[in-house]
């Protein structure tokens, strides 16, 4: 038998396990890390799109192969895929410390 008291805003949880008492410390975190975020625009795209991400990030382009395109280290920059790429769906990655975060763009000629 398992039995749990907590009120709303405690602090410390008491569970009881087959009548042996049991307690946790709950500690908030006030630490919120930030949120790496890409924004493309626009997707679908045909000649050109923007790439913004925070400052200190690594943008990759990858296509469906895993094969990395191209590489940027600004926040924000113009992506105008050259005559070698054809149209489909390619691959955005960017890094930032531990952070990785990766969206999909379409490309259409």
């Amino acid at each position: 038998m398992v039995s749990t008291k907590c009120n709303p805003g405690d602090s410390v949880v008491f569970v009881t396990y087959y009548g042996i008492d049991y307690y946790s410390a709950i500690q908030d975190n006030n630490y919120k890390p930030e949120k790496l975020i890409i924004d493309i625009s626009p997707n679908p795209f045909n000649s050109s799109c923007r790439i913004s991400t925070q400052a200190d990030a690594v943008v990759q382009i990858f296509d469906l192969n895993g094969r990395c395109l191209e590489t940027f280290h600004n926040s924000s920059f113009i992506w105008q895929p050259d005559e070698s790429i054809g149209s489909g769906i390619y691959l955005i990655r960017a890094v930032m410390g531990e952070e990785m975060v990766s969206k999909r763009i379409m490309y259409m000629r």
